[in-house]
């Protein structure tokens, strides 16, 4: 008869063994005996397991044992742990690209409008006889409603943690023109996402709000936005056992500063930007309900992105539309991302799972088009691609409207 105390140790072999065992199934490889090495005996003793290298083995978790020596450490499989800090991270970053949108939009496009007033039938005569004027500027609406739908599709990869995502969102924001040279506004957002992971399956659901403005002065011009939110998610992973089913909730916070200088030629309109945002994501503990069951610890991440880049609009009329296609390209890089570990514990040990590692530097591209359909009146289609950064891309399609009264 066992003791419970003896008893865990052992089944938790049991477990790791047939966890070791399936990985070598599904890769077709054969575990290469060890040779026994004489220790000293413990009362616990702990043996390291280990598999033969596959082209895409399964996401690797560190584990040390609860209470007294650390012994070697003990390497087991762990499919499918979401990688729910990465994936709220990219959602708040595109995010920011929606709202840094819409202050471009008051500044080019809002602040002087190209659609010109209908001739108010007045005429003057000036000795060369008579001709029909109209205002040289269309009365300018102070007040603005906006909305916009995006698809982001997410993939990453890499042997360790590689997933894909997709997140749906939809945001709404009011803004106010104080002036001609500053503009300040409240958006509100929220974004579904759903992860597939090999061996698992996540979900979750942010919340976000926040206020933004922007300022210009001659061709100088300064954007800033800060937004907060919060999530809830639901995790599931699948062992040889069953299913093991988690559920958790977290916050995050983001800054956004963004400065250019646009130059204005004809009917085109570029010039340099530069910008700088700064997340937080924070993701509180939660426990596995399931047979095989861990605790994961609440685990926060930190992110500052640089971007460098630059962009050009143009206008050109079809019909009696006013259309601007835009294009815009940037290098980033991350400073700090930490966001790929999480650690955690069972009952008989301490684990940190590790996720894919994602590279600091991408290419920002971004392409679309406005159309005016009336003063009032606008809408957009744009293209949005985080690419060329080692084991991640991502690729989003956004539409919106813009109501002016």
């Amino acid at each position: 008869i066992h003791t419970g105390r003896t008893l865990l140790p052992a089944l938790a072999a049991a477990a790791i063994a047939l966890l070791t065992l399936d990985a070598h199934a599904q890769s077709g490889a054969t575990p290469t005996p060890r040779p026994a090495t004489p220790r000293p005996a413990t009362p616990n003793p702990v043996r390291v397991l280990t598999a033969t290298p596959t082209p895409q083995p399964p996401i690797k978790v560190l584990v040390t044992r609860v209470g007294g020596p650390t012994p070697p450490p003990l390497r087991i499989v762990l499919r499918g742990s979401p990688p729910l800090l990465q994936t709220t991270q990219s959602s708040a970053q595109h995010n920011d690209d929606l709202i840094e949108r819409r202050m471009q939009e008051l500044r080019v496009y809002e602040n002087e409008p190209v659609i010109p007033a209908v001739p108010d039938g007045k005429s003057v005569v000036d000795g060369k006889g008579s001709k029909e004027i109209c205002p040289a500027e269309a009365p300018q609406e102070r007040w603005s409603f906006w909305g916009s739908g995006t698809g982001q599709f997410i993939s990453v990869d890499g042997h360790r943690g590689g997933y894909n995502a997709t997140n749906t969102s939809g945001a709404v924001g009011v803004d106010y023109r104080v002036n001609r040279s500053l503009a300040i506004g409240i958006t509100g957002s929220y974004t579904s996402t759903d992860v597939d992971i090999t061996g698992g399956s996540a979900s979750a659901g942010t919340g976000r709000g926040g206020v933004y403005g922007t300022w210009h002065d001659g061709p100088w011009y300064v954007d800033a936005a800060a937004l907060g939110g919060g999530s809830s998610y639901d995790t599931r992973r699948w062992t040889p056992f069953g299913h093991a089913d988690g559920s958790t909730s977290g916050s995050e916070f983001d800054v956004l500063f963004k400065t250019g200088y646009d130059i204005k030629a004809g009917s085109m309109t570029f010039g340099p930007i530069g910008s700088v945002r700064y997340t937080y994501v924070h993701i509180n503990g939660y426990g596995e309900n399931g047979p095989v069951g861990v605790d994961f610890n609440s685990t926060d991440a930190n992110s500052v992105l640089l971007r460098l880049g630059g962009h050009v609009t143009a206008a050109c009329k079809c019909g009696s539309i006013w259309v601007y296609p835009e294009v815009q390209v940037a290098w980033q890089h991350e400073f700090l991302d930490d966001c790929n570990s999480i650690d955690g514990s069972t009952p008989f040990g301490e684990f940190r799972l590790h996720g894919a590692h994602i590279g600091d530097d991408s290419v920002f591209v971004s392409a679309g088009i406005r159309a005016q359909f009336t003063p009032r009146i606008s809408g957009n289609l744009f293209y949005d691609g985080d690419l060329a950064r080692a084991n991640y891309t991502a690729h989003s399609v956004t539409g919106g409207f813009t109501v002016s009264f």
